[in-house]
């Protein structure tokens, strides 16, 4: 390779203008800088922890409800059936032929004639 096959890079050279090259040193800078305060804010942080803190608490409750579901005793059963709605637990008893106990009946019934 000749000296007349080199290319000449010096127009690339940043020192050649100083007055420009501080220019632009200082728009990347302060770009940069707003950059980093807008992150810095309290809405920005909210956004950024949300889909974390979306993905475990999903997660925990899939776990909790298969850990539910597979634990099936039967006091749970009965639990559930006395939460259930007056008019459930009155189209059960008539579906199935078999009256309840009278605390049970007058509990779905008045609610508070116990």
């Amino acid at each position: 390779m000749t000296e007349e096959d080199k290319v000449d890079l010096s127009p690339l050279d940043p020192a050649r203008d100083p007055a420009r090259w501080d220019t632009l040193v200082r728009g990347v800078a302060s770009r940069a800088l707003a950059a980093h305060r807008a992150r810095n804010t309290l809405a920005f942080q909210i956004a950024a922890w949300g889909r974390p803190v979306l993905a475990a608490a999903a997660s925990l409750a899939i776990v909790s409800w298969a850990l539910a579901w597979s634990s099936d005793s039967g006091e749970m059963r009965t639990s559930a059936d006395t939460t259930q709605p007056a008019a459930y637990q009155l189209a059960g008893w008539a579906a199935t032929g078999k009256l309840p106990e009278t605390p049970q009946m007058m509990s779905a019934l008045g609610g508070s004639n116990d």
